[in-house]
């Protein structure tokens, strides 16, 4: 059974566990999966997984084993499943993860990938601002709990993700994420005709 977070396949009503609906816009960034670091594949690939399955499937299983072997396997799975449980059930919309096929990177997937990558940092106040983009009321630690135990196993397991930076208001929750250059230059610097 489908988890019961959208699955980003088409625009439509996406029923939610309590029997509400929320609108499920088709909303992707600019990136590709192809663009992402190995970890943000990692993240993405497990999102998108454990969604289609609706729990963690015996493939999703074993890629954890293999990549944070047999003492952190069950909490990497376990921290997963509380970041989906809470982006489910308190979150301010219904989250557009995409099927595992699909080549474009959901502003929800970006959202979530940048609070781990912050987390990973050390930055709880960019997580802060953040989880209120995601989630209602008192389930923001809970949700900024539950990404800061994932990024802190996959920071142990040299799965580094690459810093994002914010972009709009934290004050009012409209935050979008947009990834730090990689050159360090400012986008656009160098480019002829720029």
């Amino acid at each position: 059974m489908p988890h019961p977070i959208g699955d980003g396949k088409k625009e439509t009503e996406a029923s939610l566990t309590d029997g509400q609906t929320k609108s499920l816009p088709r909303r992707a960034s600019r990136r590709q999966v192809g663009q992402l670091s190995s970890a943000e594949q990692l993240l993405l690939w497990s999102l998108r997984t454990w969604v289609a399955e609706g729990c963690a499937s015996r493939m999703l299983q074993q890629e954890y084993f293999l990549r944070f072997g047999l003492i952190e396997v069950d909490a990497a799975l376990q921290a997963l499943d509380r970041v989906l449980e809470t982006l489910a059930r308190h979150g301010r919309r219904v989250p557009a993860i995409h099927c595992t096929a699909c080549d474009r990177v959901g502003l929800d997937e970006e959202a979530v990938m940048a609070l781990v990558a912050a987390l990973q940092t050390g930055d709880r106040t960019y997580a802060a601002a953040a989880a209120p983009w995601l989630v209602e009321g008192g389930s923001r630690e809970t949700l900024v709990t539950a990404a800061e135990e994932l990024a802190q196993i996959m920071a142990r397991h040299d799965l580094p993700l690459p810093a994002s930076q914010p972009k709009g208001s934290p004050q009012d929750g409209n935050i979008r994420v947009r990834p730090a250059p990689r050159s360090g230059r400012p986008r656009g610097a160098g480019q002829a005709g720029a």
